[in-house]
Parts: C-alpha cells; sequence; structure tokens
C-alpha cells in the first residue's frame, strides 16, 4: 500500500490524524516541521508484514545466491594459485531490495556466515513474526525511574523558589509593616507554630505601631484561649472524671489534687476514688495513700465489665476520679482504654493532661492519639519545670481544648490553680533568657514559615503532577 501523507498545525493533532484514519498501531514513516504546521507520511500497520515478507524473500535469494558463490569461489581456491582473483558475488536485483522505513523494527542480516549451510528457502516460516508496536513519532517515553527523578527535580526548585519569594516578601513586610513581622518573630521564638503565628497576626490592622501591635496581639491571644469559668467548674458540677494522658504527666498526683478540692466543697463522703493502673508497681498502693488522707473511698478496677459495676455502686457520689494507666500516646492500649471508657455506661468525661514541659510536636502527638474530638477538657501539668510554654498554649488554641486547670508542683492540693489567661500569655511571651541555642537570626525567620505547614501541599502537587504524566504517558 502506498505511504499516505497527514498535514495538521501541531504534532498532537497530525498524529490523531494518523490515528483515527490508519489506527494505532500505524507505521511513521517521516515528520518534518514545514510552512504552517507538520507533515507526517504514514503506513497502515498491515504494510508492515508486506514489507516483512518482501525483505525476508530478498533475504533469502540473496543468501541463496551469495551460498552458490561461495561454493563457486571455494572450488576455485582449490585449482587456481592464492594470487588470483576470486569471484565477484551474485549481483542483487532491483526487486530484491527492501524499502526502508523509519521508526520500523531492524531486518535481521541478509547475508550468511561463511562456510555454514543456510536453510532453503522451502523451510522458511511462512507467517512472519508478530512485529513490535511502533511508538508515534513525537511521544516521548520516560520510565518509572525518570519521572521520579523529575518529580525529585521539581519539588527541589520549588523549595529554593519559595525560600526565594518567602525571603522577598519578608523584607517587604519588613518594610510596609514593622509591627506584622515583630509579632510573628516573638511567636515564633515563644515556640508558637508557624501555622498559628499566621492565623494570629493576618487580621492585624495597619499601620500600627510595635507597642499597638503588642497589645493587640495579647488580645487576640486571649480570645483564642479557651478556659473554663465559673459556670464550668467539674468541682462544683460533679460527674465521672477520667484523668488520662502519657506516662509521666502527674495523672496521680493530679488526681489526688482534684479530690481534696472536692473533699473540701463537698466533704469525704461525697467523692470516690478509682485505679485502673495495676501495671506499676505501688500505683494503686499511692493513691490508696492518698484516700486514706483525705478520708475517701478508693477501689481498684481492673476491666471495662469490673468499671461498669464499680460505678454503678458510686451512683450516689457526687464526684468520681478515675486515675487511668500511663502509657505511651503511640501505645495500642490508648484505644482500647478509651473504647472501655465509652462501655462503661457511667457517661464517663475524659480530662487530658498536658505537659508544658514539651514541645509542639510531642504535645500535638498526645492530642492527635488521644482523640480530642471526644476530649472533655484539659490540665496543664509541670507548669514550674518548663521554659517555655507556647507550645503547650499553641495545641490548645489550635484544638480548640478548653483549660480546666494549671498545676505548677507536687503539693496536694495547693499547686493546682484555675487558669490566669493574663499570667499564662505573659508567660508565653516573655522574652527568652540570653544566650539560648534555639533562637533564631532575624535572616531565618522566613525560612521557617516558608518550610513549615506546606508539606500536605506539596504532597497534592507531588500527586497531582503524577496523575498528569500517567494520563499523558497512557
Amino acid at each position: 500500500m502506498k505511504p499516505r501523507k497527514f498535514f495538521g498545525a501541531n504534532s498532537r493533532e497530525v498524529l490523531k490524524q494518523v490515528r483515527d484514519t490508519l489506527g494505532a498501531d500505524a507505521l511513521i514513516v517521516s515528520n518534518a516541521k514545514v510552512a504552517g504546521g507538520f507533515e507526517v507520511i504514514a503506513l497502515p500497520s498491515n504494510s508492515l508484514s508486506e514489507l516483512v515478507t518482501g525483505a525476508v524473500s530478498a533475504g533469502t535469494a540473496a543468501g541463496a545466491a551469495s551460498e552458490n558463490a561461495s561454493v563457486r569461489d571455494a572450488s576455485v581456491r582449490e585449482v587456481r594459485p592464492p594470487e588470483a582473483p576470486a569471484a565477484a558475488p551474485a549481483p542483487r536485483t532491483p526487486s530484491s531490495a527492501a524499502p526502508k522505513v523509519r521508526n520500523a523494527a531492524p531486518f535481521p542480516a541478509a547475508t550468511p556466515e561463511p562456510n555454514r549451510r543456510r536453510e532453503s528457502p522451502a523451510s522458511a516460516p511462512e507467517t512472519p513474526p508478530a512485529a513490535a508496536p511502533v511508538q508515534a513519532a513525537g511521544t516521548p517515553s520516560f520510565s518509572e525511574a525518570a519521572v521520579h527523578g523529575m518529580l525529585a527535580e521539581l519539588r527541589s526548585m520549588r523549595a529554593v523558589l519559595e525560600q526565594r519569594l518567602f525571603g522577598l516578601a519578608w523584607t517587604e513586610l519588613s518594610r510596609r509593616e514593622p509591627a506584622k513581622v515583630a509579632a510573628l518573630q516573638m511567636l515564633l521564638t515563644a515556640g508558637f507554630s508557624a501555622e498559628l503565628a499566621r492565623r494570629l497576626t493576618d487580621p492585624m490592622p495597619d499601620g500600627v505601631d510595635e507597642q499597638e501591635g503588642l497589645r493587640w496581639l495579647v488580645a487576640e491571644i486571649n480570645r483564642n484561649l479557651l478556659t473554663a469559668g465559673t459556670d464550668n467548674d467539674i468541682i462544683e458540677q460533679g460527674g465521672v472524671y477520667a484523668i488520662v494522658g502519657p506516662t509521666g504527666v502527674g495523672k496521680t498526683t493530679t488526681t489526688a489534687k482534684l479530690a481534696a478540692r472536692a473533699v473540701v466543697r463537698h466533704g469525704a463522703d461525697r467523692v470516690a476514688l478509682l485505679t485502673t493502673d495495676t501495671y506499676r508497681i505501688g500505683a494503686h498502693e499511692q493513691l490508696r495513700i492518698y484516700g486514706r488522707i483525705l478520708g475517701v473511698t478508693t477501689s481498684v478496677v481492673r476491666d471495662a465489665t469490673e468499671l461498669k459495676t464499680t460505678l454503678s455502686d458510686l451512683r450516689g457520689k457526687h464526684m468520681v476520679l478515675i486515675d487511668t494507666i500511663g502509657m505511651s500516646q503511640r501505645d495500642k492500649m490508648v484505644a482500647e482504654q478509651v473504647s472501655a471508657l465509652a462501655r462503661c455506661g457511667g457517661n464517663v468525661k475524659r480530662m487530658l493532661l498536658i505537659n508544658a514541659t514539651c514541645n509542639g510536636e510531642t504535645l500535638e502527638d498526645v492530642v492527635r492519639c488521644y482523640e480530642p474530638g471526644s476530649i472533655d477538657g484539659a490540665i496543664l501539668t509541670k507548669l514550674d519545670e518548663a521554659q517555655s510554654i507556647g507550645a503547650a498554649l499553641d495545641v490548645l488554641i489550635r484544638n480548640r481544648l478548653a483549660l480546666h486547670f494549671v498545676a505548677n508542683g507536687q503539693r496536694v492540693p495547693e499547686d493546682l490553680h484555675v487558669p490566669n489567661r493574663q499570667y499564662l500569655i505573659h508567660r508565653a511571651l516573655r522574652a527568652p533568657t540570653s544566650g539560648g541555642v534555639y533562637g533564631l537570626a532575624s535572616e531565618e525567620y522566613p525560612l521557617v514559615l516558608a518550610g513549615t505547614g506546606r508539606e500536605s501541599e506539596r504532597a497534592q502537587s507531588a500527586q497531582a503532577f503524577a496523575s498528569r504524566m500517567g494520563a499523558y504517558l497512557g
């Protein structure tokens, strides 16, 4: 079949014409950019069989002629002197020449090896082998490794561009709104996350000086920090409260402090203590000692069934406090503990203890593992041991957790206080001591803002690019 010529404004358009007319397996003989667009010469896919058949026949005929010439040449060498010229090979007829096709699979060589007998034409296969699919011209081929390499390069380029752009934006922002820049620096230095720092400072009015900006920032933090008021005092409300949190956060001591407050207001006969901590040596004995000092009932429960039965027996109590097992927030038993408290049927509220000495990433992991949607409140502990409490306030604000109490020591019940917002904010924003190794230089703040909180966006962009690349290659 004769080659057909196609013309289009671009390569995609002309290749679409080829596929629509000759099929997806069409042979591209040539492609060229001409005036006004692209020109492609193509053959149907069945033309390849004809070409292969013609090439095989031509190769077989040429092989037979060459074999005869080799036999004659060998016999001549037996009777002629060495300097006699060898017989010329048989010429190829014009009909034996196979047409040249661009992008087609290469054919086998037609000339046989010397001193090796070739098969006769009768033994050649009647049906030629199936041709490999021919890729359309202009369509690139990418391996999986190449795609991953391109994605890595794009991510690297994006990171560099983001850092450059944030640096320029930071310089411009410092010139136009120095109060907002000072507020951002203060929050980041205090341990607040970049995400919350941006959220708190974005609504700041334009044109304010640094002192006005600081007062506005304090008011904004005060508005977003949730604390339990007098109408939400758990000591007055009563009920069943499970004190939960990771190991070492101070659950047993805090439980005793809350029990002491309840005893002072409502009497020892209206308060009961329970413990589920049967793992630590002497853990329940510690709570029993507190119970004897306060004169309240103390019980040990070992499973959800026993907890349900015990809570049923204590229905007449004004307040029941449950000291839970201390474990890592990543322990699978955390989920089992949550489920057991939900199944006991006693309308148990959960108070999560937040360790003020931990960094923000650890505290965020604790809140996530204890399911912030089902937490009824928080108590901030170890306030006396923390150098900075900005990360703790950040986690409370972002997860919308109501702060009921703060603990700043081991004394029972003196070291448990109702939260004072102004004190906590002042404590969080106060200037760090000189010589801190975790301080940032002025030029490093835009890098922190550029590199924090964009992991999900980068992952989504990379996934979208991979999807588009896959669709293009497919």
